[in-house]
């Protein structure tokens, strides 16, 4: 189901993005996701090892869909919380194995695991054929939509959890699904470097806007349950 997500546009043709979509080099590879995600540590599983990354970043509002990889195996850690970031990982192929609230957890192709990297400390370890489709969501964006949608925001309890949700047949594929498809037209335009206010027009944007909403309840429900 999201196996070419971002790969094709609307049409069914190939996707036009901005930008490299693939690299060798380290270096560029961690300003890519300094940038998408947020700083932390990478070391290659394979001493020596280089990447051989698929780098492609879409916005919605404030929230950044992404599909990723590095192409080898790979450990994350030291994930730096001044960044307020949430991701949210979902393994298209290969597998990760993640830092999970009881013990280590692995995801498969069409699984999903949340993490609010401002709130919890966290490792991943991914195999070299990792693919990833993930989200970057600020941890205030969250708060502002409990606010306002359940009248308070969780404590400290929900946002500390790490939690793995979903499942191929899960509504939240056939969401994360919609969402893809809807934002495969905005595919070529590039990622701010900086937040912006949600679209409130009915453009491509912005109804990938009011998909990517719909997950902020799916997830708040996931991770409260």
């Amino acid at each position: 189901m999201l196996e070419d997500a971002l790969l094709l546009d609307a049409s069914g043709g190939t996707a036009r993005h901005r930008g490299r979509t693939r690299s060798s080099d380290w270096d560029e590879v961690e300003e890519f996701c300094r940038t998408v995600y947020m700083p932390y540590r990478v070391r290659p599983l394979e001493r020596g090892a280089r990447p051989d990354a698929t780098m492609i970043p879409v916005r919605a509002g404030r929230i950044t869909l992404s599909r990723f990889s590095y192409g080898t195996g790979i450990r994350l850690d030291r994930f730096d919380p001044r960044a307020g970031n949430i991701i949210v990982l979902n393994t298209l192929a290969g597998a990760l194995r993640h830092d999970g609230s009881r013990g280590a957890v692995e995801t498969g192709a069409g699984e999903s695991f949340v993490v609010d990297c401002s709130r919890t400390e966290y490792w991943l370890e991914g195999d070299g054929r990792h693919m990833q489709l993930n989200l970057t969501i600020p941890h205030s964006a969250m708060e502002e939509t409990a606010e306002r949608w359940f009248g308070f925001v969780p404590c400290d309890r929900l946002w500390a959890a790490r939690v793995k949700i979903g499942g191929p047949d899960s509504a939240w594929a056939r969401l994360l699904d919609y969402a893809a498809r809807t934002l495969a037209g905005a595919a070529e335009r590039p990622a701010p470097s900086a937040p912006r206010p949600a679209s409130s027009t009915g453009s491509a944007a912005g109804s990938g806007t009011g998909a990517m909403s719909a997950y902020s309840r799916t997830a708040a429900t996931a991770r409260s349950g």
